[in-house]
């Protein structure tokens, strides 16, 4: 798979790994695809590349206290889940097969091994666009702050999401001598595995956000500090606003004791908090996994020729 010499030799050249690319996707439910989670699920049980996953598979960690409406309305007879709370909802009350597992990240160092090598430093993580909405910060603000940290966080980098580099958002960081460092655009295979190696080359992680990135970057014994500086504001394109993502109480209240502004976590509570919120308890080992993602196969086979009789 993807080597952390090659996830870095991979940053000299952001232009060609950011660019724009088509959504190639043979999976069912094409969410599957993005972050390359199927290719990661795939791999890392021997299943076919060429064949769909027969699941449902969220795309990141959803903090508005129910799944993505696309998850649980799909017409494919089995979900997986790793946000516990969300398993009745994604499985419609019992009403299709439930696959409780960890996030696809989490099999990462099965398939590239477990941190090795030094790591050291800071990584960085702006707020990022989608694509009906873009994030709007104090940039050269944040890189300023950045560059006066004091020595014992750096070297200090930025890493930024693909539709932010496409539109110079990291240009403010360049300027002030921060390296900018990408895992790379959604529709990249190797997505999660270049993040891996990102991540497990540093110690400490930042962002102006808590995103599925905080869970990540604790799961892969990073610290975390949640910090607000920029002034952050997310622009949504008409007629996609009911995908802004407000949090509820219950995880307004995790995120203001937890993770409070300015607050560097690398506790055991704020740990296991975040990797709740990735499953990471719940991680199958690998021949469940690929049996539950064959017995997946079998059951949509089944009901899909069912439906033909």
């Amino acid at each position: 798979m993807l080597t952390r010499e090659a996830a870095w030799q991979d940053q000299r050249d952001l232009s060609r790994l950011c660019a724009e690319r088509e959504a190639d996707t043979i999976e069912l439910f094409p969410w599957n695809g993005f972050y390359g989670h199927a290719a990661l699920l795939k791999a890392v049980t021997g299943l076919a590349p060429d064949r769909p996953l027969c699941i449902t598979l969220p795309h990141g960690v959803t903090y508005r206290g129910t799944p993505n409406q696309a998850e649980t309305s799909a017409d494919i007879a089995t979900a997986y889940s790793y946000q516990r709370e969300y398993d009745d909802a994604l499985s419609r009350s019992g009403q299709r097969a439930l696959i409780r597992g960890a996030a696809p990240f989490t099999y990462a160092p099965d398939l590239v091994g477990a941190v090795s090598g030094p790591r050291s430093g800071t990584l960085y993580f702006p707020s990022h666009s989608t694509r009906f909405s873009t994030a709007e910060a104090e940039y050269d603000i944040i890189a300023d702050h950045l560059a006066r940290l004091p020595a014992h966080f750096g070297p200090t980098r930025a890493c930024c999401y693909y539709l932010d580099i496409l539109r110079g958002h990291h240009r403010p960081f360049l300027e002030r001598g921060i390296e900018v460092v990408s895992a790379g655009h959604q529709h990249d295979p190797l997505f999660l595995l270049r993040l891996w190696h990102l991540l497990s080359s540093h110690e400490h992680v930042m962002s102006n956000s808590h995103g599925t990135h905080m869970a990540y970057a604790m799961y892969t014994g990073c610290s975390f500090t949640y910090w607000s500086a920029g002034n952050l504001q997310c622009r949504t394109d008409p007629g996609y606003e009911d995908w802004v993502v407000y949090a509820p109480p219950s995880y307004s209240a995790i995120f203001e004791t937890l993770f409070a502004d300015g607050a560097r976590r690398d506790d055991l509570a704020a740990r296991r908090t975040a990797l709740d919120f990735i499953g990471a308890a719940r991680k199958l080992p690998i021949p469940l996994l690929r049996h539950a993602l064959q017995s997946a196969e079998r059951r949509e086979v089944l009901r899909r020729s069912s439906a033909h009789r």
